[in-house]
């Protein structure tokens, strides 16, 4: 795959994640600016994206391969995972990254090392927080 074919998929990270997890309105997810984290791992170029919003967190995960026409897209290699905020007990937020707390006990831990930088992970992250603060009332 040539740079111009990541290039062109990664601008379309927000759509393809919104496809994945089966968003047809972007108002949906449209309040505050997803993250995501790229990653060249034996070979295959994987992207992980997190979108806040609905009541619930978004969390889809792809593979980057170019089709016959050259075009990225993302095969069958795709997740996601849907946490809702009613499941959210905690949320802590600091310049390293976000620690959210479920009542499962598991524990989502995204970093600061994203795609967008970490200015604009803090932006998302305290956007996510005012979103569940929100909920909560």
């Amino acid at each position: 795959m040539s740079f111009e074919d990541y290039s062109v998929a990664i601008e379309r990270r927000k759509a393809t994640a919104m496809e994945i997890c089966g968003i047809f309105d972007e108002d949906e997810v449209g309040r505050v600016e997803p993250v995501s984290y790229i990653q060249q791992m034996n070979g295959h170029m994987m992207i992980t994206i997190w979108m806040f919003g609905n009541k619930k967190i978004y969390s889809a995960m792809f593979e980057l391969q170019p089709d016959r026409a050259g075009d990225a897209t993302p095969p069958g290699r795709t997740f996601f995972d849907v946490y809702r905020f009613k499941n959210i007990v905690d949320i802590r937020v600091d310049d390293f990254g976000c620690v959210i707390s479920m009542r499962t006990g598991k524990k989502l831990e995204l970093k600061s090392n994203t795609y967008e930088g970490s200015e604009s992970f803090l932006n998302s992250a305290h956007g996510l927080v005012s979103l569940w603060d929100e909920y909560d009332d």
